[in-house]
């Protein structure tokens, strides 16, 4: 027999520290994969919604580039257009009148 567990008050102190520690053992086990199983269940979720948020944004601003893009093409002309404006004599200038 091992010299230190001689008596029985301490076997049976030596088994009871076991137990406890294995059962405690066991529960820290269990609750540690469910959390962890929940965390990653969160962590997809929550990647899911940033991919969405994502592309959300990345169609804006193709609409921002695009909507952009046709003021830049149209100025021009307005530009054209307003010359052509001014260049009319008013009703009002000293000439036509």
């Amino acid at each position: 027999m091992i010299p230190g567990l001689a008596s029985l008050r301490t076997r049976i102190f030596v088994a009871s520290t076991l137990l406890a520690t294995a059962s405690i053992g066991a529960a820290v086990y269990f609750v540690s994969v469910r959390l962890t199983a929940e965390a990653e269940a969160e962590l997809q979720r929550d990647l899911v919604e940033a991919a969405g948020l994502v592309d959300q944004q990345s169609v804006s601003l193709f609409d921002s580039f695009t909507r952009t893009a046709t003021l830049i093409a149209d100025l021009p002309s307005s530009r054209r257009r307003s010359r052509l404006a001014t260049a009319r004599p008013s009703s009002r200038s000293p000439a036509t009148i």
